[in-house]
């Protein structure tokens, strides 16, 4: 009951940010986030999160800030802060939930920058999932959105697409799911800079419930 208590104290003063992803997605890519005080991810969080105010972004922030995790799942909400190791993730244990959930992590790039990820999913109709991927440069001290780095692979259905990003390692997995019988994975391996596509596997099997990933 006490880390409930904790979660939820955490999660209110952001629900009166309920986010816009489709706001998002469409303008991302297009604003440098600028006074980024340093390449720590919750830093940049912040800044992100100062420029795209969401709910769930807010909340890793908080988490981050008190230093608060939750991986009891009867507690509901999940809470995987690994920030130190750059690496937050926050969803809810209940499939059925409408709640927004998110997960971000950092690469260290071969030139001295580092690689922001940050997804967001809302499971509500229509279930929507985004990635927005930033070069953090520590003598600029900014994000400078890179929106081309998938540009290169495409989904083999119209399905909806869930975006993994690696806690352990550096492989970036995004899981495209085809109706309710037909999933495959899309592996994506590190080249210093930015993640590549290396390989699918194709699977069969239930689909998931939306925030799973």
């Amino acid at each position: 009951m006490k880390k409930l208590i904790i979660t939820m104290a955490l999660m209110l003063p952001m629900i009166a940010l309920g986010a816009d992803i489709q706001t998002i997605e469409e303008g991302w890519a297009n604003k440098v986030i600028t006074n980024v005080p340093s390449g720590r991810l919750g830093a940049m969080l912040q800044r992100f999160n100062e420029t795209w105010p969401t709910s769930s972004v807010g909340e890793a922030c908080q988490a981050i800030k008190k230093g608060y995790s939750n991986q009891d799942p009867e507690e509901g909400r999940i809470v995987i802060n690994d920030a130190k190791n750059g690496y937050i993730r926050i969803y809810d244990e209940d499939a059925g939930s409408d709640n927004q959930y998110m997960s971000a992590c950092v690469w260290n790039r071969a030139n001295g920058h580092r690689l922001l990820a940050i997804v967001i999913g809302q499971p509500v109709v229509p279930d929507k999932e985004i990635i927005c991927f930033y070069d953090y440069d520590p003598q600029k001290h900014q994000l400078t959105p890179e929106s081309t780095i998938l540009n290169g692979w495409k989904p083999r259905f119209e399905s909806y697409v869930s975006y993994r990003l690696p806690r352990v390692g550096k492989e970036l997995l995004i899981v495209e799911q085809h109706g309710y019988d037909e999933l495959c994975t899309h592996h994506f391996k590190w080249n210093g800079m930015c993640p590549v596509f290396d390989f699918t596997d194709p699977e069969t099997g239930s689909k998931m419930p939306i925030g799973s990933f």
